[in-house]
């Protein structure tokens, strides 16, 4: 394998910053003592929930001193608080980041090869959720003879200061609750309309910038310091190399930590990818290069199993039916019950939340898709019926509301952004990380208007790109922004893997592999957002990659996924029993193989809630 030379080409962040003192103790050098690798019980949960742990027991600390944590779903999990600078060019400063950081240690100490970070995405997501819930399934991807590490990033869920910007919970449930009609912005034909959705972003902004301002955080809210933070978790393991695994948000992570620190580079996966030279930019229609392929996708797995409620005999025949669903639910918006965490309350349901949730399903093709389709049926039968009243036997209850309000609104605890664990469910205002990345953006109504004209004329579900740009209307701008250079030659090539994928299409791969000489893309001939995970094909790459630094072919595809079975009981004949092996196993890279296609019924549960966890975000 060629090791590729280090970039002449010095990015701004990576020079002239605070010297970093490596971090020499002995229990972040070695992989420790061996652990049992019996556990990963969160893998055999029927039941979702988060996991609990009480985070402000831990001491916060500038290197990171493990502690058992989560040990009723894993019992080799270790957690650590690490102190950071706020801002990477004035170290010097009090103001600091405490990380709250998750590890599963090497179960296979004899061949160890150092810690591999993951991010599952967002901007936004949980590192800590997503290891402490799947850790097992996520190592043995790698390799177990790696540490596994992931963090809540700045701002985010544990890691302090956070961002949430209402005095207390109740207070931004009722805010919430108040703006519950514009919550999805899938079309915008109405200027007045456009206008209010502005302000009330601007106002939550505001908002934040009220309740936050102190902290200092809202100013450093940007990949470029993710990426830093990335670096000092390297650094605080008493480590030089850096081995990541990012998806979806976490391509962009890992394309700006590649670019800043090229030389540093030994092994990076890039799944579910983003174009960085287009998302620095602001740019976010070309994202949507693969939407018309998932509803080909759709009319022509509809019209092959006689099981999709939406049946017909052709392609063309299940696109009709389709089409006239959404005409006649624009038409004609039905009264549905919210049963969201904040709204108990009823609402009309439009076009604009049947294309989002079409959305949601072309993420989650797998398992989500049928439950859009199915719902968009019952649809097509209420719409029909030209006589029924629809309200009747719920009008008083819903119009007095759920008796039984979500717990938000009874939450009157006093908001803390230096509270561990204080967690409330994120509103959009809250996650600038993106808004900060972008230049400031033109958001006057025309330039929406002429945008989502635009986005619709690609896709039926193009507006919600428009949506994440709305977002950031009045957003806190950051100190500085990072606006490259990106690319250069690393010291090992990145692996970037991609499916058909309707918000970070297989093209936005290719975009970012030309910047990485050597580099190298594997596509998943399948649909979904981050859907590589069930590929034996795609494991097996993942594996060779972080074993041996075995690089794929060029152009090499993966096809061993089958299309979605419309009927209830299909995927749960084709998984495998829950202890049956579905990646590489341990005796050795890709010794024995990966012998079952596809995820246990359990771990299709956990995955399904962390990848589309907090999905009315609508976060990449």
């Amino acid at each position: 394998m060629v090791v590729f030379s280090v970039s002449p080409t010095a990015s701004w962040l990576a020079a002239g910053l605070c010297a970093i003192s490596q971090i020499q103790s002995v229990s972040a050098m070695l992989p420790g003592a061996p652990h049992s690798s019996s556990g990963g019980g969160g893998l055999h949960r029927r039941q979702f929930q988060f996991p609990d742990h009480k985070w402000a027991a831990i001491k916060p600390s500038k290197e990171l001193e493990w502690q058992p944590c989560y040990t009723d779903d894993d019992p080799t999990l270790v957690c650590a608080r690490l102190i950071v600078p706020m801002d990477y060019e004035n170290c010097a400063s009090n103001q600091t980041v405490t990380l709250a950081v998750i590890k599963r240690p090497a179960q296979d100490t004899e061949n160890y090869l150092g810690p591999v970070f993951i991010n599952p995405g967002g901007p936004g997501g949980s590192g800590v959720d997503w290891l402490a819930m799947g850790a097992e399934i996520l190592h043995r991807r790698v390799g177990v003879n790696h540490d596994l590490i992931s963090w809540d990033p700045r701002g985010v869920g544990r890691t302090t200061p956070k961002q949430a910007c209402w005095a207390n919970g109740q207070r931004r449930a009722i805010w919430n609750e108040k703006w519950a009609e514009l919550d999805t912005l899938a079309e915008f034909d109405d200027p007045n309309w456009i206008r209010q959705v502005i302000e009330q972003y601007k106002y939550e902004h505001k908002a934040c910038e009220d309740m936050l301002g102190r902290t200092g955080i809202l100013k450093h809210l940007h990949t470029a310091a993710h990426a830093h933070d990335l670096d000092r978790l390297l650094t605080a393991t008493g480590n030089s190399m850096m081995r990541f695994w990012g998806v979806s948000w976490g391509s962009v992570l890992a394309t700006y930590y590649a670019s800043i620190f090229p030389h540093k580079v030994e092994r990076i996966v890039s799944e579910a990818n983003v174009d960085v030279r287009h998302w620095v930019q602001g740019g976010l229609v070309t994202e949507l290069d693969d939407a018309s392929r998932h509803f080909d996708y759709l009319y022509r797995t509809c019209a092959a199993d006689k099981d999709c409620p939406l049946h017909e005999p052709t392609a063309e025949g299940v696109k009709q039916r389709l089409d006239k669903i959404l005409d006649d639910l624009a038409a004609r918006p039905i009264v549905k019950w919210r049963s969201g965490t904040y709204s108990p309350l009823p609402y009309l349901y439009t076009i604009a939340h049947a294309r989002s949730e079409l959305d949601m399903g072309f993420r989650e093709t797998t398992y989500f898709l049928r439950s859009v389709v199915q719902q968009l049926a019952s649809l097509e039968w209420t719409l029909g019926q030209t006589n029924w009243d629809h309200l009747d036997g719920w009008s008083e209850r819903s119009a007095l509301g759920d008796p039984e309000a979500s717990a938000e609104f009874m939450d009157v605890r006093r908001w803390d952004a230096y509270d561990p664990d204080y967690r409330v469910r994120v509103l959009r205002s809250e996650e600038i990380t993106q808004c900060s990345d972008w230049p400031e953006l033109n958001l006057d109504i025309e330039n929406v208007q002429s945008e989502v004209k635009e986005a619709l004329a690609i896709s039926q579900t193009g507006g919600l790109s428009a949506m994440w740009k709305v977002w950031c209307a009045g957003a806190t701008r950051p100190k500085k922004r990072y606006e490259g250079p990106f690319g250069g030659n690393t010291s090992f090539p990145i692996l970037f893997l991609n499916s058909w994928d309707i918000v970070t299409p297989v093209v936005s791969a290719f975009r970012n592999s030309e910047i990485f000489p050597g580099s190298e893309v594997v596509t998943l001939d399948a649909y979904g957002h981050g859907a590589t995970m069930e590929s034996d094909c795609i494991n097996a790459h993942v594996y060779a990659y972080f074993q041996n630094g075995t690089m794929p072919e060029t152009n090499s595809t993966c096809a061993d996924i089958p299309d979605i079975k419309y009927g209830w009981g299909d995927w749960e004949d084709s998984a495998p029993e829950e202890d049956e092996d579905v990646f590489p196993a341990e005796d050795g890279p890709l010794k024995g193989g990966i012998r079952k296609r596809g995820v246990s019924p359990s771990a299709e549960d956990l995955y399904d809630k962390i990848r589309s966890r907090e999905s009315r975000l609508w976060s990449i």
